[in-house]
């Protein structure tokens, strides 16, 4: 069968692979200049890079190389996958700069219609595979004053617009959001800019890459000790409590590592947070 792939990312890769080891006749297409989804250069942003550890962040069959860090930089993860596109020759079925504008009903199958550059080209395929993730359109809210602010000089811009951030060297910095993306781009920011701030709705207990030195995300959650100490503390969160504070008094200190916050149960991970808590204020 003839599949079509939209999306070059990791699902869009591992997919390719797998319909290929099939027998079936595939194509993938990928709107950017390189592979990577999310992690392609030209979505990059300063600090990013992944929140789980090598070990879980990769493909069982496919390890991340050890020199690699423990949390791998944006630019090494699409390397990453550069190599397991190589490695399992999908650079044969891969059209770069490929961006699918219309899918319709044919048949039994679909018409395909890409664009790319100024041309255009069309295909009937028995399958499509939408492999393009939830993160491709970036979403700026509309806020009262905004052509004020811009106006006046000021910037509004989306993470995957930044590319080496240089742009926010020596500027007044506001970073709205406290998920994995806005804090670390507030720690990045805290380093060039002038001054950095960040402002978010609910402010929610972030843990740093390691708890006394040695325990990581993997072993408190990947991890049978872990996973049962997880479903202990859970139980305790829908009892009223937060189970980041079961985490926390169980651990000792780790060099100033805040070990008060409001209570949630909606433990989110980021170790950019913890490097940056005395250069950014944080309002909820």
């Amino acid at each position: 069968m003839r599949v079509a792939i939209i999306g070059g990312g990791a699902s869009g890769l591992v997919t390719a692979r797998i319909l290929r080891e099939f027998g079936h006749d595939v194509v993938l297409h990928e709107k950017a200049a390189d592979l990577g989804g999310v992690w392609s250069a030209s979505r990059r942003y300063p600090g990013i890079s992944t929140q789980d550890d090598r070990r879980t962040y990769s493909f069982s069959d496919f390890p991340m190389p050890s020199h690699l860090p423990e949390h791998p930089a944006g630019a090494d993860v699409r390397r990453y996958l550069e190599a397991y596109s190589t490695a399992h020759r999908l650079e044969e079925v891969v059209r770069l700069g490929s961006e699918v504008v219309r899918v319709e009903r044919e048949g039994a199958g679909w018409r395909v219609r890409s664009q790319a550059g100024t041309s255009t080209s069309e295909e009937v395929v028995d399958f499509v595979v939408i492999a393009n993730g939830v993160f491709s359109d970036p979403h700026v809210p509309a806020w009262p004053g905004q052509d004020a602010f811009e106006a006046a000089g000021g910037t509004i811009v989306q993470p995957s617009r930044l590319g080496d951030g240089d742009r926010l060297r020596d500027r007044d910095v506001l970073v709205i959001g406290w998920g994995k993306t806005a804090c670390d781009l507030a720690a990045s920011a805290s380093a060039i800019a002038r001054s950095a701030a960040i402002v978010a709705r609910a402010v929610r207990w972030k843990h740093p890459k390691r708890i006394g030195r040695y325990l990581t995300f993997r072993h408190l959650l990947m991890t049978r000790t872990g996973s049962t100490c997880w479903r202990r503390s859970t139980d305790r969160c829908r009892a009223g409590s937060s189970p980041g504070s079961t985490v926390r008094s169980a651990t000792p200190s780790t060099g100033g590592w805040p070990r008060t916050s409001p209570p949630s149960c909606d433990w989110t991970s980021s170790a950019s947070v913890h490097s940056a808590r005395t250069a950014i204020r944080a309002h909820s």
